[in-house]
């Protein structure tokens, strides 16, 4: 597996969570940044563009599917990143309508060492792919 170095944004209003994360994530050797509201998570969306991003979906006021609509503006076009959502609380309902917003995974917190390689995996080969030019731009 190609080990480039991944873009990682991580939204979670609990900071200890955001922070224990973002840590896991460069160990893994990913550069993760984290964000614990939406306004600072739109900011470092702009400078990071990420190429995944995890995104709390109980964050305090906010909602991870709102955020996840205005964070999309953020993300070039043909290089959108896997977004997960993550939650402590999750049904067949939820994740339903969290794909349906945009999600493309539904994880429960903590997530599993073994997931979280595969997100990452996922991750770049996605990313390979639309360097080779086999991935076609999002509609």
């Amino acid at each position: 597996m190609e080990t480039s170095t991944l873009r990682v944004l991580v939204v979670d209003d609990h900071v200890d969570s955001a922070d224990s994360l973002s840590h896991l994530l460069e160990a893994l050797g990913c550069q993760a940044v984290p964000a614990y509201d939406a306004a600072s998570a739109l900011k470092a969306s702009g400078t990071l563009l990420p190429q995944v991003v995890f995104l709390d979906l109980n964050l305090g006021q906010e909602n991870g599917c709102q955020v996840l609509s205005a964070l999309r503006w953020t993300f070039p076009r043909g290089r959108e990143p896997i977004v997960v959502c993550l939650t402590g609380h999750g049904d067949p309902q939820t994740e339903a309508h969290c794909r349906q917003a945009g999600f493309e995974l539904f994880l429960m917190k903590p997530i599993p060492l073994d997931l979280l390689r595969g997100v990452l995996d996922r991750a770049r080969d996605r990313v390979a792919a639309q360097a080779a030019g086999s991935l076609p731009a999002a509609a």
